[in-house]
C-alpha cells in the first residue's frame, strides 16, 4: 500500500458462511471491475461491492497494466473461485476493451460493470437485479445516481441529469418498451453512469456485445443495441456513486474531434434502427445540448452545440438564435469559448 500503511478496508475473510455457500453454485451476477490507476479509490469500491445484500455474485477484477499500487490493492481480495484477478501485460489504450475481456470471463446471466473509481449503495445489486428477474423482458436496467467530487462529498444530481428531457419520467421506478427509450437515447446518453447498470448478459451477446473501437461512447452505443432488442428498466432511487473527474480525456477528445465522430457513429446506428435521417437526429442532438446549456448558463458549451448546429443548419433560425443568445451569455459572464464538455 501507498506510504507502507494498512489498507482502508479488509480484504473479506477467506472461508466465510457465505463464501461458502455462495462457491457451491454459479453466480447469478458477474461483477466486473475494470481498474487502470486507481489504487487510492479501490478499496471503497470494493467495500460497496463486497457490502451489497444480494450475495449470489462472482467478482472479476481487471487490471489494465496499472504503473500505481493497484495490483497490491487488488490481490488483498482475491479469493478463486468468487474473486478472480485478470492482469493485462500492457495497457489496451482502450476502456472498451478490458469491458469486452471481463464479460468474456463472466459466468453470470447478469453483468454489473463497476468501474473503479465508482461506488455503491449496498442495495443497488438487489434493486437492479431484481427488475431482471421480475421482468424477462428487460435487457438492462439502470438507477439514478449521486455525484460524488473530487472530495469524495455524494450530491443526488441525477434529477438535473434528466429535468431538461423530461421533469416527471426518472422520479419513478418504471420499465419501457426498447423503442420508447432510443427516442430518449436520441436526445443524450440518458443510462448516465455504466456503473450504475446491470445487464443480462443473453442480451448483450445478442446485440454484438460492447464495440472496443470507440474510446468515449462505448456504453451509449451498446445501450442502443441492447434497446432494440428488449425493454429497460430504471431505478429513481440514487443507488449509484458517480464520481466526475476534471474530464481531461472528454477535453481531449472534442479538441482533437474524437468526441464528435464517435456521437456521429451512435446516431448513425440510431438513425438504421428508426428510420431517421442521421442528419436530423445530429441536428437536433445539437440543438437539445445548446438549448440546456443556456438554461444552465454554460455559454460555453452553448457555444460549442450552437457550431456543430450551424454547420449542419446554417439556414434555420433556430441556429442563429442559440449563437446569438450564447453570444450574449458570454459576454455578460466574461467568460472565453471553451471547446470542452
Amino acid at each position: 500500500m501507498p506510504g507502507g500503511g494498512r489498507p482502508a478496508v479488509a480484504p473479506p475473510r477467506r472461508g466465510g458462511l457465505w463464501w461458502r455457500v455462495v462457491s457451491a453454485a454459479a453466480p447469478r451476477v458477474s461483477v466486473v471491475v475494470p481498474n487502470y490507476n486507481y489504487a487510492a479509490l479501490l478499496p471503497e469500491r470494493m467495500r460497496s461491492i463486497l457490502a451489497q445484500t444480494r450475495r449470489d455474485f462472482e467478482v472479476i477484477l481487471l487490471d489494465d497494466a496499472s504503473t500505481d499500487d493497484s495490483v497490491a490493492v487488488l490481490e488483498q481480495y482475491v479469493d478463486p473461485p468468487r474473486v478472480r484477478l485478470v492482469r493485462n501485460a500492457e495497457n489496451g489504450g482502450n476502456p472498451f476493451r478490458q469491458w469486452a475481456r471481463g464479460i468474456a470471463l463472466a459466468r453470470g446471466a447478469y453483468v454489473w460493470m463497476a468501474e473503479a473509481d465508482d461506488s455503491a449503495d449496498p442495495r443497488l445489486l438487489a434493486r437492479c437485479a431484481g427488475v431482471l428477474d421480475a421482468h424477462p423482458n428487460v435487457g438492462l436496467v439502470h438507477c439514478a445516481f449521486r455525484r460524488l467530487d473530487a472530495r469524495g462529498v455524494a450530491e443526488d444530481l441525477s434529477g438535473v441529469w434528466w429535468r431538461d428531457l423530461d421533469a416527471e419520467r426518472w422520479r419513478r421506478d418504471h420499465v419501457a418498451p426498447g423503442a420508447e427509450e432510443l427516442r430518449w437515447l436520441a436526445c443524450w446518453n440518458v443510462i448516465s453512469s455504466a456503473s450504475g447498470v446491470v445487464f443480462r448478459r443473453a442480451v448483450y451477446d445478442a446485440a454484438g456485445g460492447v464495440d472496443p473501437s470507440f474510446r468515449l461512447a462505448g456504453d451509449w452505443d451498446l445501450w442502443v443495441r441492447m434497446a432494440r432488442l428488449a425493454d429497460v428498466g430504471f431505478v429513481a432511487e440514487p443507488l449509484n456513486l458517480w464520481r466526475w473527474h476534471g474530464g481531461s480525456v472528454r477535453a481531449t477528445a472534442a479538441r482533437s474531434g474524437e468526441e464528435q465522430r464517435e456521437v456521429e457513429r451512435v446516431l448513425a446506428g440510431l438513425a438504421r434502427a428508426s428510420g431517421a435521417a442521421p442528419e436530423t437526429l445530429l441536428a437536433s442532438y445539437h440543438r437539445r445540448h445548446a438549448e440546456s446549456a443556456l438554461r444552465w448558463r454554460n455559454a460555453p458549451l452553448a457555444r460549442k452545440h450552437a457550431a456543430a448546429l450551424l454547420r449542419r443548419r446554417p439556414l434555420d433560425g433556430d441556429t442563429w438564435r442559440i449563437l446569438l443568445r450564447s453570444g450574449l451569455l458570454l459576454a455578460r459572464t466574461g467568460l472565453r469559448p471553451s471547446r470542452a464538455g
